[in-house]
């Protein structure tokens, strides 16, 4: 038994506002109204119902709140969702990729000469 508590996976709790959960409920039903049945469809009918089965709503000064425990594997369906959503309807001004690769051949630059 002790054996099955140490295997499961770490968790975070989140605590959102009312605007932050409304807005995360509008991006999860923006996938399922587009296809329902595509991967993120899924993903997101997946994360819309943990949200709707195990959300816990309170209020922190004066402000409606929920809160979420959320698995690594729901983050990352989680981001993975939201930055594909961003990409698709926020016109991106600058190649944010090329700045990661810059900044990792800066990094292994570095490494070699220390």
């Amino acid at each position: 038994m002790e054996n099955q508590k140490s295997n499961r996976k770490p968790f975070t709790e989140l605590y959102l506002t009312k605007n932050q959960i409304e807005g995360m409920m509008y991006v999860l039903d923006s996938y399922l109204n587009a296809d329902k049945y595509h991967k993120f469809g899924q993903y997101a009918d997946r994360m819309k119902q943990k949200i709707l089965n195990h959300g816990r709503t309170f209020i922190n000064s004066d402000e409606e709140m929920v809160s979420l425990l959320m698995y690594e594997t729901d983050m990352i369906i989680l981001l993975k969702l939201f930055s594909t959503y961003i990409s698709a309807v926020q016109e991106i001004p600058k190649d944010y990729f090329s700045e990661i690769v810059e900044a990792q051949k800066a990094r292994a630059i570095e490494s070699l000469n220390h």
